[in-house]
């Protein structure tokens, strides 16, 4: 049992000596109220182990900037988006994730396109697509039956200036 013992200390520093990539965990950064990045300056120490070196290694990196989009689930149908009006700040950065109903949607499925977004997005009933968009003004995207100009239904983005 006595060797046992020793023979663990000595199996992690073996292995700590043979390896020497570090890997470095750097913590969320909390985000404002808003949704708004934190421009913060970061501090990272990287253990530096070998046999013949057990210093830390420190580099300082400033002006980190953190955005975090907000993700909305949205369902679509030949009559509707749900919800059909979203408000959001200027500048904000939103994912739609878009999902096409089954049984309301006469054709295979519907096409979404908008001002704000310079290609089309068709997706087939039942499937969904996830739109990145920043919010820079007032956004409209408006559905089609896929591969027409049959207009079906629009949705819009609001922009709160508070």
């Amino acid at each position: 049992m006595k060797y046992l013992l020793l023979l663990i200390p000595l199996l992690f520093i073996a292995a700590c000596t043979q390896n020497n990539s570090s890997s470095v965990t750097i913590p969320q950064t909390p985000i404002a109220d808003n949704g708004s990045p934190i421009v913060a300056p970061v501090e990272i120490v990287v253990p530096n182990i070998s046999e013949n070196n057990t210093s830390n290694v420190t580099a300082n990196i400033t002006n980190v900037e953190i955005t975090q989009s907000t993700i909305y689930d949205i369902e679509a149908d030949d009559y509707a988006f749900y919800p059909n009006t979203l408000t959001v700040h200027k500048g904000d950065r939103i994912q739609l994730l878009i999902t096409v109903d089954t049984q309301r949607v006469y054709s295979s499925g519907l096409e979404f396109r908008s001002p704000q977004f310079n290609e089309s997005y068709p997706v087939k009933a039942g499937d969904n697509v996830t739109i990145n968009l920043t919010i820079n003004g007032y956004t409209e995207i408006q559905s089609f039956a896929m591969g027409t100009s049959n207009f079906k239904t629009g949705m819009r983005i609001l922009v709160n200036d508070t």
